[in-house]
């Protein structure tokens, strides 16, 4: 991913990321605005370093569980999460992933990545997220391997 933001046109409005579509679990390609990697690289350094180490690519393609209708008005939004081994500090220096944690993805209905962040891993589900169960946050579980 670090080559792809280095040298992917600058032309374009996105940079491709691999991901598991979760009707067919076929690897396709989903994407990320270029709007939103250059401002991680500029302002949120620790998700820049989740992008490019693999974190984001990692739960696209092999995720626990991945989610539908996860926001109200992003009908058809979804959300892959799974454990992953590593976190990075501000400094980029690499460190054992968080404990009781999972990483989720978030995509929006038309297949762009908007949010990436921790949760807190559900103590019954290894992968999941704490409230995977509640219908009001997450309507549908599409996906799991």
């Amino acid at each position: 991913m670090r080559q792809i933001l280095r040298t992917y046109n600058r032309e374009s409005t996105y940079y491709p990321i691999k991901a598991r579509d979760p009707y067919t679990g076929k690897e396709e390609d989903f994407r990320i605005s270029t709007e939103t990697a250059e401002n991680l690289i500029k302002r949120f350094p620790t998700k820049y370093y989740d992008l490019i180490h693999h974190n984001v690519s990692s739960v696209l393609l092999n995720p626990a569980i991945i989610f539908s209708g996860i926001r109200d008005h992003e009908d058809g939004g979804l959300c892959y999460t799974n454990r992953v081994r590593r976190a990075w500090s501000i400094r980029g220096e690499e460190k054992p992933s968080y404990p009781n944690k999972v990483f989720a993805v978030y995509v929006n209905p038309y297949k762009y990545v908007y949010l990436w962040r921790w949760e807190l891993e559900s103590p019954n589900k290894l992968g999941y997220p704490i409230g995977f169960d509640d219908k009001s946050r997450y309507k549908e579980q599409l996906w799991t391997p």
